[in-house]
């Protein structure tokens, strides 16, 4: 069975960071709730599989320039895929059926 890996998290703003770069929590003492400083870009370094970053286009959550950031320092096979129109809670109602397809062939090695 071949590994595949699902990242939802934010690739330059931790959970509970706050400030301007962080919207989500921005107004929470978030660094003294949170204590997960998770880098995605350097736990998806050594992976050592094909990534897919797939963003939200009008995500305010956890703007798109985040998942953007983190697709340009993967070295490892990647695909952006940004959800048009698309906002945090409902991005998943803005991915048509041949846009999974694609995804899924990138995940699984059959597409580049």
């Amino acid at each position: 069975m071949r590994r595949t890996g699902i990242e939802p998290r934010n690739a330059n703003c931790s959970p509970g960071e706050g400030g301007p770069h962080c919207p989500q929590d921005a107004w929470l003492p978030g660094r003294w709730l949170l204590r997960d400083r998770y880098d995605s870009a350097t736990r998806l370094a050594s992976f050592g599989q094909r990534v897919l970053v797939a963003v939200a286009e009008r995500d305010t959550m956890v703007p798109a320039r985040f998942g953007v950031a983190l697709h340009a320092a993967l070295t490892s096979p990647k695909r952006l895929a940004v959800i048009p129109a698309a906002e945090h809670n409902d991005w998943i109602d803005h991915v048509v059926a041949a846009r999974w397809h694609e995804m899924i062939d990138f995940l699984l090695g059959e597409s580049d």
